[in-house]
């Protein structure tokens, strides 16, 4: 008997007898048997074989196996599982990424048909990114069942018990048999981040668990344009080695003038992931955990002073450029956003930062156009790189719900799904659907060689310089995985304002100039002393580092404040409520509530008092209860005290705030308040062409808020090349003064008072209306009785006008004062708070949904509310006493 053996598309051999016919009997298996029966259950088997589905794995529009056929035959039987993840593409979108994943999706449901996959949608702010998503979703209670978490942000989510340990899951996995076999799987440097320390849960002990999987392992390294280099004199294949070449590089490609940058360096509220290489390559640290396990911050030493020294020469040393401009720094750091992207998409960036992966390397830059290496060498000696991995983790809050049949699916259920999607997408299934895409749309030679080497496309290999893979290679054995300690998810944050005041130093003139040995170490001193004061900041406000002794102390202290507290706003509401009793015009006396002479309109009004008390009051004061938590969305929450209320009066950020909040309304009330009040005073002067002149200035106010915001935004770019500083330096330069570009919104001395701007310019025009009719009630007579009497113009305004409008005045001003105090938005937008620019709102903002400490933000929240609540009792006092007429005093 012969077989001819074949080996299908999906890896299974089956075999095909060969037949042979003698004198009409067909031998079949060595036996003799008549052929009409037996060549037609031959022919049937035949059919069958060659009709047998195969299909790759790769979602490439095969037949389904019959595995696969079976098992969505049982899908349509088996109760279906919702579950909702991070990411889904567009699978109408062209581009690889897109695609990939997409096939990815389609292979997942091939293998699990009764999964119901949905896409997670959240609210991503300006400035914090993809970390307040998943912060805003979660406190919203719509986080995504599957968690895709960054190094940073992994030590909050696991102690905030957002994540589900993996342990039960990885134990029972055929390929790692155990959290160890998993460990050994991927480097070492990401074992203390996905294996650690955590609470109890369900039925898992407090203690160390297995919390996330690793997808995409990553190290950050230094990218160069090698045509660039060959414009400027350089080696395009030689790297800068130490900082000294990597200064010289920088100041050797730069050419603003020209939208030439020597090196992209980042900037924002968390620009400290720019300083992340010259604090490593200094010798510092970021966060270390001390003797007893606990985290701290650690960048208040000479090595990181050493290390801002260089990254501020980077960024601010002073030169001329080629058309005489002088120019700060050799970086994209004081570029504008347009200028940047011109940059980017024209490719005239010396030398950028991006990771190099297991999977795509460098981003999908091309090889024969872009050299990769490792940083250069700083003064320790060692190579600062920096290893991350996409971490995906289970939402250990997630709750059981209904599918689209209507059926109840528990959370068990949807957690098991979760683990099913992580595992698979950590698969070696999984990596071949990615190795293979790749190569079909053209994009082979951007495959890592691990990826091509195990699926047996050698051929690409020549495509990926060796010095890539050895970089790759060396930077997982020696690099440093990112801050992952506690509430590590703002140490970025808290890195970037020790360098946004040494930069506000270097603006205004105060460091010494030079590179003199002596300057140099003059600036080192100047920085360590920074850079000390942050630190000490950074383990008070964000790991919450406080002696006992000094927890005492605060603690009376705040006990003393919550009293004062709670009688302030007992004396305001007493007041409130005694300025608007109504009292009898005759004997003097309360007339009470007088329900049967008014019960109409209390009627009338109960609808609205019933909305009001259970939108506003009742979750005010129901919320009020997380002033005494540490409060956890998941979990159980733990009573406190007035921790929270102690901290907040101790906090050196908060009443920095509340200062940045009384500038930010002292620039809006006088200026912002008294241009609409002028303007109407013009208008009403203007002796034609008023309804124009009214249009012009009221089109503003009909521009939606963002696009006011993002249009001033654009406006006060920085560098030569923004808007504005091009508009002010070009009427300059007609009277022959220089001029050098103005960072508008990162210059403390500007901030504030550009924060400020658009608002004026956008609110005067439908106030100055409001004026305006209130203006018509001013009778002409009374105007023309004043100049017989000799009154000039502003006699007349201020003896006339204004007495007509001080009710319309103080009715607008404690508008205008509650309006300036809720600020928050524009400067969440424009600064995110920096540049000395952080107001209360905004502050309470970040402490909620950016550190999760909700308990401190309804602190904060009690304290700005009792403060204006006092200035408006003042005011609704001198309300009541006023009295109000239409216009024409009928």
């Amino acid at each position: 008997m012969e077989w001819n053996d074949r080996k299908s598309r999906s890896g299974r051999q089956y075999g095909v007898p060969a037949v042979r016919k003698k004198d009409g009997i067909t031998h079949y298996h060595g036996m003799m048997m008549k052929g009409k029966f037996f060549s037609t259950l031959l022919g049937a088997a035949l059919i069958a074989t060659l009709l047998f589905p195969v299909r790759t794995m790769a979602a490439d529009g095969a037949k389904k196996a019959p595995a696969a056929k079976k098992a969505v035959e049982q899908g349509k039987s088996l109760k279906k599982i919702p579950l909702r993840i991070y990411h889904m593409p567009d699978p109408k979108s062209t581009d690889v990424s897109s695609q990939i994943q997409v096939a990815l999706l389609d292979e997942f449901k091939r293998q699990n048909p009764q999964v119901e996959l949905s896409r997670f949608g959240g609210i991503t702010l300006a400035n914090i990114g993809n970390e307040s998503k998943l912060m805003l979703a979660i406190a919203g209670g719509a986080a995504p069942d599957v968690m895709r978490v960054n190094f940073r942000m992994s030590d909050t989510y696991i102690q905030q018990r957002f994540i589900y340990p993996m342990d039960d899951y990885i134990s029972k996995d055929p390929e790692f048999k155990g959290i160890k076999g998993y460990l050994d799987s991927v480097p070492a440097a990401m074992h203390p981040v996905i294996y650690r320390d955590g609470p109890g849960m369900d039925h898992f002990k407090a203690g160390e668990h297995l919390w996330f999987m690793g997808k995409s392992i990553l190290v950050r390294a230094l990218f160069w344009r090698k045509d660039l280099f060959q414009d400027a004199g350089l080696d395009p294949e030689r790297p800068p080695k130490n900082w000294d070449e990597l200064l010289d590089y920088a100041r050797r490609i730069s050419d603003p003038a020209r939208d030439k940058y020597g090196i992209s360096i980042s900037t924002g509220p968390q620009a400290a992931w720019d300083y992340m290489p010259y604090l490593w390559g200094a010798g510092g640290e970021a966060v270390v955990k001390d003797e007893k396990g606990q985290w701290k911050a650690a960048f208040g030493t000479r090595e990181a002073a050493v290390g801002l020294e260089f990254y501020m020469r980077l960024t601010t040393e002073r030169w001329k450029d080629s058309d005489g401009v002088e120019q700060r720094g050799y970086s994209t750091a004081n570029a504008d956003e347009r200028s940047m992207k011109l940059a980017q998409q024209a490719g005239r960036l010396g030398m950028f930062s991006n990771y190099l992966g297991d999977e795509r390397s460098g981003g999908g830059v091309d090889p024969t156009l872009v050299g990769c290496a490792s940083f250069p060498v700083g003064p320790s000696g060692v190579n600062a790189t920096e290893v991350n991995m996409g971490l995906e983790g289970i939402f250990a809050g997630l709750a059981g719900r209904r599918n689209s049949e209507g059926e109840f699916v528990t959370a068990k259920e949807i957690r098991d799904m979760a683990w099913k999607y992580i595992r698979f997408m950590n698969s070696k299934s999984a990596r071949k659907i990615y190795t293979e895409m790749m190569i079909r749309h053209g994009q082979g030679k951007l495959v890592s060689p691990d990826y091509l080497r195990e699926f047996g496309y050698t051929e690409y290999l020549k495509y990926f310089p060796p010095a890539w893979e050895k970089t790759l290679k060396d930077s997982l054995k020696n690099g440093k995985a990112e801050p992952f300690g506690r509430n590590c998810q703002l140490v970025y944050l808290y890195m970037t304002q020790p360098l946004d005041e040494a930069q506000q130093l270097s603006r205004d003139g105060k460091l010494p100039e030079g590179n003199s040995p002596e300057a140099i170490e003059a600036r080192i001193k100047i920085f360590h002393d920074i850079l000390k004061k942050a630190e000490a900041r950074t383990n008070e406000r964000m790991i919450g580092r406080i002696s006992p002794a000094e927890k005492q102390k605060r603690t009376v202290v705040a006990t003393i404040v919550a009293i004062c507290l709670l009688c302030l706003f007992c004396f305001v509401i007493y007041n409130i409520w005694k300025v608007f009793s109504p009292k009898d015009s005759y004997s003097g006396k309360k007339k009470g509530w007088e329900f049967k002479r008014n019960w109409l309109g209390y009627l009338i009004m109960l609808p609205a008092v019933l909305s009001i008390l259970l939108w506003t009051y009742y979750p005010m004061f129901s919320g009020s209860q997380i002033l005494f938590q540490d409060y956890h969305f998941v979990g159980k929450s733990d009573w406190i005290g007035l921790d929270n209320i102690a901290g907040v009066i101790f906090s050196d950020e908060w009443w920095s705030s509340i200062w940045n909040t009384f500038r930010y309304m002292s620039f809006l009330l006088t200026m912002g308040f008294c241009a609409p009040i002028v303007l109407a005073i013009l208008l009403q002067e203007v002796s034609c062409g008023k309804i124009f002149y009214r249009t012009v200035f009221y089109l503003p106010a009909v521009m939606s808020g963002l696009v006011v915001i993002f249009m001033w935004r654009l406006f006060y770019q920085s560098g030569s090349s923004g808007i504005l500083n091009q508009v002010v330096g070009n009427i300059l330069n007609l009277f022959g003064i220089s001029f050098s570009p103005i960072a508008w919104i990162e210059d403390a001395k500007w901030a504030m008072f550009s924060c400020v701007i658009p608002t004026i310019w956008a609110s005067a025009g439908p106030g100055c209306l409001i004026y305006l009719a209130a203006l018509k009630g001013v009778p002409d007579d009374t105007y023309e009785a004043a100049e017989i009497d000799g009154a000039n113009f502003f006699q007349k305004i201020w003896h006339v006008t204004f007495p007509t409008l001080k009710a319309l005045i103080i009715i607008n001003f404690v508008g205008a004062f509650i309006s300036a105090s809720q600020s928050g938005g524009m400067i969440l937008i424009m600064t995110f708070g920096r540049a000395n620019t952080e107001v209360a709102e905004l502050h309470i903002f970040k402490e909620a949904y950016t550190n999760l400490r909700f308990g401190s933000a309804i602190a904060m929240a009690w304290v700005l509310g009792s403060m204006t609540l006092l200035f408006t009792i003042q005011n609704l006092k001198r309300l009541s006493k006023m009295e109000f007429k239409t216009t024409g005093g009928k």
